[in-house]
């Protein structure tokens, strides 16, 4: 069942706003340079408190940093460093709720980056 199917009747629906992005840009920048970025983030979060939409969201560590559990056949292995080896990574997230996805597609449009994208994406709602 998707989303819809599972969300008629429903005012809103929670979304993910996926921010994926060439982690290599912001690697060697300075705490003071990568300080108008994160003031434009919290500019951003700030309008979704206001419009209503926001249900949390949070940055996330370098890829590089991550632990990835494989499954295969039931067992289970730990690597280092992210599940691909993609030159864009899931470097944020947000949780809105929003009447649709093309609700949830222009929030997404005004998220204050210069490269990269965003996935929206319908969360199924719990039973």
């Amino acid at each position: 069942m998707g989303v819809h199917d599972a969300a008629k009747g429903m005012t809103n629906v929670k979304y993910i706003l996926q921010m994926i992005v060439d982690e290599s840009a912001w690697q060697n920048l300075t705490p003071e340079q990568m300080q108008p970025m994160i003031d434009e983030m919290e500019r951003f979060n700030d309008q979704l408190r206001n419009g209503g939409a926001w249900v949390s969201g949070e940055g996330l560590d370098f890829s590089s940093n991550a632990k990835t559990v494989r499954v295969t056949d039931g067992e289970r292995t730990v690597t280092d460093g992210p599940y691909g080896s993609a030159q864009e990574q899931l470097g944020g997230l947000w949780i809105i709720e929003a009447e649709s996805i093309d609700d949830a597609v222009r929030w997404a449009k005004q998220v204050p980056m210069t490269n990269g994208s965003i996935e929206v994406r319908g969360l199924v709602p719990e039973e």
